[in-house]
């Protein structure tokens, strides 16, 4: 009986996931018998676990979230009711690539470090965040109104415009934002990007919130 074909535009992604378990197979007499598993906001350990579920943990993570965002045009009638369900379907297969290669792309850090190669873990970890968010920031204008991903805020879920415009501005600040970012790092410590980041996707959050409400508020006294 014949095995099915992976598709071609998922072979990046199938590659993704089989990266981490690759090495560490072939890794595995060189990695030491406790593994660093946490660092502090610093980037240094203060946390160990021995390594099958120290290295694997991460990559099992991945096939987690590879599982959930594969299941979501499943799981929303709104995205499979949605005239443009095949653009919201490649939305989402876009954003399920960029997590599950953050993912992955910690899971390398977590072995260089366990091989005692110099990583700093603070800044690593934040600019690949930074760049995750930006990537989502990218495509956050072309979702459709759903109940699972997105700006999901009352004003936006109850009026299709709201939600288009409320995404289309959110998209721009938060890319900008993660880009300008990106660019002006060097002038933060590790300490300094890591509060300066949370505080900008923290910022966009409320943005979006505020910004949906005044939308409806302006709405409802036009049609007053």
């Amino acid at each position: 009986m014949n095995s099915p074909e992976i598709p071609k535009k998922n072979w990046l992604q199938f590659a993704i996931l089989a990266l981490p378990f690759l090495i560490v197979a072939a890794g595995w007499s060189r990695f030491p018998a406790r593994v660093p598993s946490h660092w502090n906001i610093r980037g240094h350990p203060d946390a160990w676990m021995n390594k099958g579920p120290g290295l694997l943990f991460l990559p099992i993570v991945n096939l987690g979230i590879w599982a959930l965002f594969t299941a979501l045009p499943r799981l929303s009638s709104n995205i499979r009711a949605s005239q443009q369900a095949g653009r919201m379907e490649d939305v989402l297969r876009i954003w399920r690539l960029a997590f599950t290669s953050y993912i992955c792309f910690l899971s390398m850090l977590t072995m260089a470090a366990s091989l005692g190669i110099p990583v700093s873990m603070d800044r690593m970890i934040v600019n690949g965040m930074l760049i995750l968010f930006l990537i989502i920031g990218n495509f956050l204008g072309n979702l459709r109104p759903n109940k699972l991903t997105g700006i999901r805020t009352p004003w936006t879920l109850r009026d299709p415009e709201i939600w288009r415009a409320t995404h289309r501005a959110g998209a721009r600040i938060l890319f900008y934002g993660c880009l300008a970012l990106l660019a002006m790092q060097w002038f933060f410590s590790g300490v300094q990007l890591l509060i300066v980041s949370l505080g900008l996707l923290i910022g966009c959050s409320l943005w979006a919130i505020a910004y949906s409400y005044y939308l409806f508020r302006k709405k409802s006294h036009a049609a007053s």
